[in-house]
């Protein structure tokens, strides 16, 4: 039985014995008698001095979390904007392709976008419902 239980059965097992020999006893007084004849409260008060630790703890961590997320978006912004330079410039110089130690990055055409100016001369079949 671990050190709690066992603590658990000792407090019930006296304030059992001492509620049997003084039932007169308010409940005020007898819950301070067998709190001085044990260490029970002192090891959940513990439990709770820990229990706070770890709120605190995760607190600060969701703090920390939101953070790096917020670093995250900023880093993958940054990325997307120096991918469209490198683009924009290879693009206007006329390079295709670029190789080096660590990568290579080439330019290919993408697919046609579609724009459409008046959807009214859209036949009806290509609409989805």
């Amino acid at each position: 039985m671990n050190h709690l239980a066992l603590n658990l059965t000792y407090y019930q097992r006296i304030r059992d014995q001492i509620r049997a020999e003084h039932p007169d006893l308010d409940d005020e007084t007898l819950a301070d008698t067998v709190e001085g004849l044990t260490d029970l409260h002192d090891i959940v008060a513990a439990i709770i001095r820990a229990t706070l630790i770890d709120q605190a703890l995760a607190s600060g961590l969701r703090l920390r979390l939101k953070e790096m997320q917020q670093r995250l978006e900023r880093l993958d912004d940054r990325a997307t904007k120096r991918r469209g330079v490198a683009r924009d410039v290879m693009t206007e110089a006329g390079i295709k392709k670029i190789t080096a130690p660590d990568f290579t990055v080439s330019l290919r055409d993408g697919s046609p976008s579609l724009a459409v100016v008046d959807e009214a001369v859209v036949p009806e079949s290509f609409w989805l419902s």
